[in-house]
């Protein structure tokens, strides 16, 4: 990235333009496929999602417009900036711009008008909002309005729950915006891993008679990751959906939840607390032919899944599924080139929503 330079907004674009006659002599490429709004609080997670901003710019060249609220004081300040990002490092010869917005006080209701201008024309707009928009709900109904793809982070909700409800009610509202969640792109691994063991007809049958599946995840917090659980639930409720489970009811033993449905089916979260937030140390499936699936993560290799598998007459040997790096731009390119919002991925928030 090259170093940000303030700027009076009125200068933006002339500054831009001036950065990069000087980098197309290098031969480095402006290139942007499309805008991505992103707004976050000034606090402990800005870091992170501008981890998650860069993921992004290493897979699409996008025109980034940073907004950091200082939402803890009354003083009214703006700030804008101006750098390059460059897609994996200074030699990469694709770049993009980045312009970004430091704002508190009244001057937050400066920047849906601040930002308008400097919108690529005919290129889609994706709003990356890892807050709670219902704390921020002016800014946020002004900015959604510009946005045909929303990206929110279930973990800045007070629970899942109510993420489902408030996403689902509004994809009803605004059936034209896509939505995602970034703690269900976070699932796409556990979701690959289970897809490839129950691959066939056969294994798929032994899947749908599960008698009870625990899912052991990590309840560690830090402040970027506070509630952990969060996973654990999409976990069960993205698999009931697939599977056409009821939910009948729920309960708390000491600290694991247990989960209910109809179909005599039972999920037990159980947290465990481990030195990082992860995902699940371990997952195990058992039938009611009393046959177990042991999912579970090598300490030294959190990318690698050792998977067990046992019958009342043999035990198959042990094989490893490799997960990879959990690396969010490689999912949110799935999320920004699917078209619409993902059916699975609402078919779970209806099932968290009936809980």
């Amino acid at each position: 990235m090259i170093s940000q330079k303030i700027i009076v907004p009125s200068k933006i674009e002339q500054e831009l333009f001036q950065i990069w006659d000087s980098l197309a002599k290098k031969n480095k490429t402006r290139a942007s496929l499309f805008n991505l709004i992103v707004y976050t609080k000034q606090n402990e997670r800005c870091d992170n999602v501008r981890k998650i901003v860069q993921s992004i710019v290493e897979k699409f060249p996008c025109r980034v417009l940073f907004i950091t609220h200082d939402d803890q004081t009354k003083k009214n300040f703006l700030k804008t900036a101006i750098s390059v990002l460059f897609q994996k490092e200074k030699d990469s010869d694709t770049a993009c711009d980045s312009i970004d917005i430091g704002v508190s006080g009244s001057d937050v209701e400066k920047v849906p008008y601040l930002l308008s201008p400097h919108f690529l024309p005919d290129l889609p707009i994706y709003l990356l909002w890892p807050e709670n928009p219902i704390e921020s709900k002016g800014l946020f109904e002004k900015l959604k309005k510009f946005a045909s793809r929303i990206i929110f982070d279930s973990e800045s909700f007070e629970s899942v729950y109510q993420f489902a409800r408030y996403t689902l009610q509004m994809s009803k509202v605004h059936p034209s915006i896509d939505f995602a969640d970034i703690q269900w792109i976070y699932m796409e691994n556990w979701k690959n891993c289970i897809a490839a063991t129950f691959y066939s007809e056969e294994r798929l049958k032994k899947l749908q008679r599960s008698k009870t599946i625990e899912i052991h995840y990590n309840a560690a917090h830090n402040l970027s990751f506070a509630q952990n659980v969060t996973q654990a639930l999409y976990f069960q409720g993205w698999l009931s959906s697939r599977l056409g489970w009821h939910f009948s009811k729920g309960d708390k033993k000491s600290k694991t939840l247990i989960i209910l449905y109809n179909e005599d089916t039972t999920f037990k979260l159980i947290p465990n607390y481990n030195k990082e937030p992860k995902d699940f140390s371990k997952v195990i499936i058992t039938t009611k032919n009393k046959e177990e699936f042991h999912f579970v993560k090598k300490e030294a290799k959190q990318e690698e899944v050792l998977i067990k598998v046992n019958t009342q007459d043999q035990c198959e040997l042990p094989y490893t599924y490799y997960m990879g790096n959990i690396e969010m731009g490689s999912f949110l390119s799935n999320e920004l080139t699917y078209k619409g919002t993902s059916t699975h991925f609402l078919q779970t928030l209806d099932k968290l929503n009936k809980q």
